[in-house]
């Protein structure tokens, strides 16, 4: 029987997404420095040294600096910042950057801006990333403009960290969650890391088409790995089964996303998130990423846009790594051979096609996060 339908909540309810928040902040700021025409978050993750665009609110230009990433370590005069605390003031920009400069860099010379002024942001002792301001024009950045800024860029900052301490209390209290359980013995930590790449490289590529922000990128590449936290209340007996499944285990075994949702909420609930656009994401995740486009999958029967972007994506990596993984019940595909099955699965609407098409467009993407994160794997290039 069709589980009772959950509708999906929408992603960006009213203004609760940061990038809505810093684009009201900027809003504020304009009416006493109309000077200021860019505003930007980046995101730092210590794990892997990215640097990463997060939030912006840009005026004038129609195409934002987004989508980018690289490592600190390779930037030496952001590192020195991270490192040190000091806030950097650039007041003449062409005169400050080389012809060879980075992509950022490069990017604010060609849309027109000429000061720039930099804040690092921390969490306690430990560096989450940069806060950009950017002017259209030279020396813009006065002793009494820079008093302002420090103060509306604390605000920014602290509404970037609270969001931030929200999604890791989230995160953390479903990892411990699967730490209790034996589900950790099946889902191992790599497996975890590709499914999050994966969805990444699907993200990423369809940016454009789908017109996607950083935030949400970033959140789905971050909730990702959770999406399976329901399995904590299946039996070992099912998760490890070497056989297939009877059809009253495969029962057992399709609850653990209504499962899932029922944990997911009552933590909400405890914390006190929701309506947090990043609660929403997560929580589609987890409710819908069984779910088929021609209406076949578990638990709720939806089919086509009834089933949130994210949900979407995720069920494409979900079922990539599941294929090309070796469970107690198969052994593992190679690559192209999923590769094949996915795009069959696409064909018989299944899968969504452009998802397919986008993880399908950067195979050579997919087998780096394979070696980088390889267990027990050794993909078939």
């Amino acid at each position: 029987m069709t589980a009772h339908f959950i509708p999906p909540a929408p992603v960006a309810p009213t203004r609760e997404n940061l990038s809505a928040r810093l684009q009201d902040l900027h809003a504020i700021i304009a009416t006493r420095h109309p000077e200021i025409h860019r505003i930007a978050l980046a995101t730092y993750d210590a794990d892997t040294d990215m640097l990463k665009t997060f939030i912006n609110s840009t005026y004038g230009q129609s195409e934002p600096f987004t989508r980018y990433e690289t490592r600190l370590s390779q930037v030496p005069s952001l590192l020195r910042l991270a490192r040190s605390g000091e806030k950097r003031i650039l007041q003449n920009l062409p005169d400050n950057i080389a012809d060879n400069a980075r992509p950022h860099s490069s990017w604010l010379i060609s849309a027109g801006f000429h000061s720039s002024y930099t804040v690092p942001i921390f969490h306690g002792d430990h560096f989450v990333g940069f806060l950009f301001f950017d002017a259209n024009r030279a020396n813009a950045f006065t002793d009494e403009v820079l008093r302002y800024l420090d103060l509306v860029g604390y605000l920014a900052a602290q509404m970037y960290l609270s969001g931030l301490v929200a999604v890791r209390t989230l995160i953390g209290t479903v990892e411990v969650a699967r730490s209790l359980t034996r589900i950790r013995d099946i889902e191992t930590g790599h497996h975890l890391d590709r499914i999050a790449h994966y969805t990444r490289i699907i993200t990423r590529g369809l940016a454009d088409i789908a017109e996607l922000d950083d935030e949400f990128i970033e959140h789905v590449f971050l909730f990702a790995p959770l999406h399976d936290i329901g399995k904590i209340g299946v039996p070992d007996s099912i998760l490890q089964k070497p056989g297939p499944l009877t059809a009253e285990e495969r029962k057992v075994m399709q609850g653990h996303v209504e499962l899932g949702v029922t944990v997911f909420d009552r933590m909400i609930q405890d914390i006190g998130l929701a309506g947090d656009r990043a609660v929403t994401i997560m929580r589609n995740i987890i409710a819908y990423h069984h779910e088929a486009l021609d209406g076949s999958g578990y638990p709720y029967g939806l089919s086509g846009e009834q089933i949130p972007l994210e949900a979407r994506i995720v069920a494409i990596a979900d079922v990539f790594d599941a294929l090309t993984s070796e469970r107690p019940y198969k052994p593992r595909w190679p690559n192209e051979a999923a590769f094949a099955e996915l795009s069959a699965m696409a064909e018989r609407g299944k899968l969504d096609t452009d998802c397919v098409r986008a993880f399908l467009l950067n195979t050579a993407l997919v087998e780096e996060t394979q070696a980088r994160f390889a267990e027990n794997l050794n993909p078939a290039f």
